[in-house]
């Protein structure tokens, strides 16, 4: 009937209730299954949240927290003393004492957050290489805290489109995963593609969503080098 209708009109062609179709409506959730797992990521234990940490850190940056979890962690057992903790620039000092020898060590990291390199002293000595042999499995390692919850709000995240329809993909895609306590941590506009990060618990997923000319997103990828988890999740809500 809907066929015979539609040849059968000469000039101009009505619909009455069509289907109204969403921005994203047709996005294609990315294939996972050759997604393999990342070897550069440290997941603590759930209960060292529970640590009272007895030195300031700078709230704005919070990673700076999961390297002093992660070396408490690692030094546990070694019987030693952390006398202070120095904040510096993509730099945390560490100065540890066990009787009467000190140690004092630089604990490197990236813009990602990421340990880039643990530094002991130039001046080494006994106590300086058996605390770097245990501190040397943090290296190059991406801490994670599985249960952190994440501070920031949807509701407090502003963003910029630089398009209306950009904007309508925005808020569709946040009614899909905000319901699941998955936070759109931030947005890069790219040329026929948005970068999505998507975060929840410590976890973080990041996505790049293309369109075409005629503005309907249907590609999907994840950046494997940006992601720790959550693909799962936000395939089903996609």
């Amino acid at each position: 009937w809907l066929y015979t209708g539609i040849t059968r009109a000469k000039e101009n062609l009505y619909t009455l209730d069509a289907p109204s179709y969403r921005v994203g409506s047709q996005v294609q959730p990315p294939n996972i299954k050759n997604l393999t797992p990342r070897n550069d990521l440290l997941i603590l234990n759930e209960e060292l949240l529970e640590m009272e940490i007895p030195f300031e850190l700078p709230i704005e940056k919070p990673f700076l927290k999961n390297i002093f979890l992660a070396v408490n962690d690692s030094l546990k057992d070694a019987n030693l003393e952390l006398k202070s903790i120095s904040h510096s620039n993509y730099q945390e000092l560490y100065e540890f004492k066990q009787s009467n020898e000190t140690a004092v060590f630089k604990i490197h990291y990236n813009n990602r957050c990421k340990i880039s390199v643990i530094e002991k002293p130039a001046n080494s000595n006994g106590l300086a290489d058996r605390i770097y042999t245990l501190l040397l499995p943090l290296q190059h390692k991406e801490i994670i805290l599985p249960d952190e919850i994440e501070n920031e709000l949807v509701d407090e995240i502003c963003f910029e489109f630089p398009d209306p329809f950009l904007k309508q993909f925005y808020e569709n895609m946040k009614v899909k995963v905000f319901p699941s306590g998955i936070v759109i941590s931030s947005i890069e506009h790219m040329a026929y593609h948005e970068i999505y990060v998507f975060k929840k618990n410590g976890f973080y997923a990041t996505y790049k969503f293309w369109y075409n000319g005629r503005k309907i997103f249907k590609k999907t990828e994840i950046i494997h080098q940006r992601t720790i988890g959550l693909t799962n999740e936000i395939n089903s809500l996609i």
